[in-house]
């Protein structure tokens, strides 16, 4: 079992190769065995049940699966109910309207309190709408800790005290505030014994909470190829992640490469401007006010920004 990296800057010879893979893996396999693919959005998934149909004259026994569903079935957690956003929202909003009155809630209560009242009232109709969408960008919020700063999640569960102290560095009071009422609602709703989600009769895990149980093992009904298409943009954790589950699978992943060049060190417009206000000095002979003159290079390449080109690197890395 492996991983196998498809590069390309156009789509439609990514679709080929795939279509090519899939007529190899059937043509040794049960012809009538579904493939499963991983894709983004419903959108590429119709697209590739087109190029699939015109290449084999037919698409049949395809399986699309989302990034996150599909991971929860290639480690085994068919049964396992995963807390997805929607389920995290739901659980915040429920802590958050039967908070037993933990003073570091503070700021979200102040936050969903209502103009009229000016106190934290759920049965005001505004007040219970400020709480809904709070629960839900707390929802989002948590689910990036979760795959791109599992490091402060971890701490987070570990100990109830502030992971940015933790760092070595001098939070401001603004910052302590925050991450303390964030810790705290996170650990009522995760915290493994003791939050919302681990006391029900049937508990929920999150997708890191379930990659954590994984033995090791196949799904049992699951294929051994396994292709991902189309996803421009992974954390750390779920490459992690790829990387433990090719020792039972085989992973083929089809990734939409802007540039065939290496292109790693590509900085950003944003880091671009960042550089120059941190290494800002005086240009010999420049008249004053003159703005600094920053050679930029590939205009195009550095507006895919820093996530695609980071994604990049640490699939090049997963291969290695």
């Amino acid at each position: 079992m492996a991983i196998q990296l498809i590069f390309s800057s156009n789509v439609g010879c990514l679709g080929r190769a795939l279509a090519t893979a899939v007529a190899r893996e059937r043509a040794d396999s049960d012809p009538f065995a579904s493939s499963l693919l991983i894709v983004p959005n419903p959108n590429l998934a119709k697209w590739l049940t087109f190029e699939l149909a015109e290449a084999h004259g037919i698409a049949a026994n395809l399986r699309f699966e989302y990034l996150e569903e599909g991971l929860r079935l290639l480690l085994g957690g068919g049964g396992a109910r995963v807390l997805t956003r929607d389920g995290m929202r739901q659980m915040l909003v429920a802590v958050l309207l039967a908070d037993g009155g933990d003073p570091r809630l503070d700021p979200f209560r102040s936050y969903c309190a209502s103009a009229v009242s000016h106190s934290f009232d759920p049965g005001d109709r505004e007040c219970a709408r400020r709480v809904w969408q709070l629960g839900g960008r707390l929802a989002a919020a948590f689910g990036e800790y979760e795959f791109h700063r599992r490091e402060m999640i971890d701490a987070w569960l570990r100990e109830d005290s502030s992971w940015l102290a933790g760092q070595g560095r001098t939070p401001t009071p603004a910052q302590e505030v925050m991450e303390a009422a964030q810790r705290a609602l996170y650990r009522r709703v995760c915290l493994p014994g003791e939050g919302l989600a681990t006391r029900l009769e049937q508990p929920w895990l999150t997708l890191p909470g379930l990659a954590a149980q994984w033995g090791g093992q196949p799904a049992a009904g699951m294929p051994r190829t396994i292709h991902f298409f189309g996803l421009s943009q992974l954390s750390r954790f779920h490459c992690l992640l790829l990387h433990r589950l090719a020792a039972v699978y085989d992973l083929r992943i089809y990734h939409f490469n802007v540039c065939t060049e290496f292109w790693e060190d590509m900085s950003t417009p944003a880091e671009d401007r960042w550089r120059a206000v941190r290494a800002a000095r005086t240009v010999e002979g420049a008249e004053e006010g003159e703005e600094l003159d920053l050679d930029i290079e590939n205009p195009l390449l550095k507006s895919w920004g820093k996530a695609g080109r980071e994604t990049v690197k640490m699939l090049a890395d997963l291969e290695d």
